[in-house]
């Protein structure tokens, strides 16, 4: 945003607060000078300056009362027979048109609409309404199988369109849907079906995919969680390969230690054994040297 541009939102936020004002001479003095020094004198400047408020401000209750003033605004009569909105130069028109599809958000409760990145669609998301005008490229989901008429009547900007179906979709306007764009590139998937898209020759190419696609991420979470599952699984079992090892190393520990004690008990029994051989021999010597110095 330039600095007059810059300049004219922080005149019309602090306007809009004025508005709002609960002073009913503040409040009154505030719609003098949006009829007098805003409707009347730039009026240009007042509808791209609401436009950037209903996109940007960072108050939820700004940018609705932006957008409110601006649509009451715009469909005030100017000259005979016309809007003020239709009086606005292309240029301008198509700023404001930008910033206000940029700023859609459709709420997933609404059962008629939805909007992804400034686009409009139905709820299925079968039938693309209107892009943005400034619009440079942008990607046409595949569930998309109509555009309706004047979708892109002002896209002078358009540059690129990548469409993931493998059939275009139907065109109410076929030759008209793209009249406004000039040097426009068309990317379709390889197995599309045709050579073109509205009368206009088409790039076949591999597109990829989203990163929001659904089955892409549920495909990556799966594969996260394989990869997790295996990761689990080899630790387990490494656990249990340690585990398995100490118990092992235990077990020969233990075995060891019993073996010495028997080995240890053995020897004292053979000592034990010895030890009364020896007595009995030397008890045995002793009597027959008794035997022999008493009878003798």
């Amino acid at each position: 945003m330039d600095s007059s541009l810059n300049e004219v939102v922080v005149q019309l936020a602090n306007l809009l607060c004025q508005l709002k004002d609960s002073n009913n001479e503040q409040r009154n003095a505030a719609e003098e000078q949006l009829n007098n020094e805003w409707m009347a004198k730039q009026p240009v400047l007042l509808l791209t300056g609401l436009s950037n408020i209903a996109r940007n401000h960072i108050d939820s209750q700004m940018r609705s009362h932006a957008a409110i003033l601006l649509r009451r605004i715009s469909l005030n009569i100017k000259g005979e027979n016309e809007y003020l909105w239709t009086s606005l130069p292309d240029d301008a028109r198509q700023y404001c048109q930008m910033q206000l599809l940029e700023s859609l958000n459709v709420d997933s409760s609404n059962n008629k609409f939805t909007s992804e990145e400034g686009i409009l669609y139905d709820k299925e998301c079968k039938i693309l309404l209107k892009c943005p005008a400034l619009k440079e490229e942008i990607t046409i989901p595949e569930t998309v199988t109509t555009v309706a008429p004047g979708a892109f009547s002002e896209c002078k900007s358009l540059k690129e369109i990548s469409f993931y179906g493998t059939e275009a979709p139907t065109f109410s306007d076929k030759n008209e849907t793209f009249s406004a764009c000039s040097n426009l590139t068309i990317n379709v998937p390889v197995g599309f079906e045709g050579d073109s898209f509205a009368g206009i020759d088409v790039e076949k190419t591999i597109i990829p995919m989203p990163i929001q696609s659904t089955s892409s991420s549920s495909s990556t979470a799966s594969e996260l969680t394989s990869t997790a599952s295996g990761l689990t699984s080899t630790a387990d079992t490494s656990s249990s390969s340690d585990t398995n090892g100490k118990d092992s190393k235990g077990s020969s520990t233990s075995t060891g230690l019993i073996i010495g004690i028997v080995a240890a008990v053995a020897i004292f029994v053979v000592l034990i054994i010895v030890v009364f051989f020896d007595l009995c021999f030397f008890l045995q010597i002793n009597y027959w040297n008794y035997f022999l110095d008493y009878h003798v």
